[in-house]
């Protein structure tokens, strides 16, 4: 949302409900590493703007295309709960001008909002592991994407 990008790290859990469904249980963290645009502050001041949260998401996923390589391509949709917060530059005026002393806004979260997310998924060499890839988007306080997530996931599994 502020333009900042970060790391996210996630482990998630999948229940088989049906040949084409299941629900997923994951848990995941994002912390902000940096900022695309250079916030406009004053000779010598470090940038302290910033975002993370904790994200728990229960969420029912479809698989749209399964094809006999193992190669899945799927949709998954549920709330997601964020506990964390952010802090950036505050500018009351929206004409671009800067007032003369520039302040930070700090807002902490415990909310709800939306997780959207489409994944691909493929076969590896080792039969009890599958590499994916995903899109997702969380949005709250009616903005979608709050955050955009692109993941890289190793999937192992566990049983029978």
């Amino acid at each position: 949302m502020n333009h900042l990008y970060g790391i996210n790290i996630s482990n998630e859990f999948n229940w088989r409900l049906g040949k084409r469904t299941s629900f997923n249980a994951g848990i995941s963290y994002y912390q902000s590493l940096g900022s695309y645009e250079e916030s406009k502050l004053e000779l010598g001041q470090k940038n302290q703007e910033q975002s993370s949260g904790l994200f728990i998401t229960p969420s029912l996923k479809y698989d749209l295309i399964q094809r006999p390589s193992g190669f899945i391509l799927s949709i998954a949709a549920g709330p997601s709960l964020q506990l964390g917060g952010e802090t950036f530059l505050f500018n009351p005026y929206y004409d671009g001008t800067l007032p003369e002393t520039q302040a930070y806004a700090t807002n902490k979260y415990q909310r709800i909002g939306l997780h959207l997310e489409l994944e691909a998924e493929w076969k590896s060499k080792n039969p009890n592991m599958r590499n994916a890839v995903s899109l997702s988007a969380y949005g709250a306080n009616n903005a979608m994407p709050w955050y955009l997530h692109a993941t890289y996931k190793m999937r192992f599994k566990l049983g029978k």
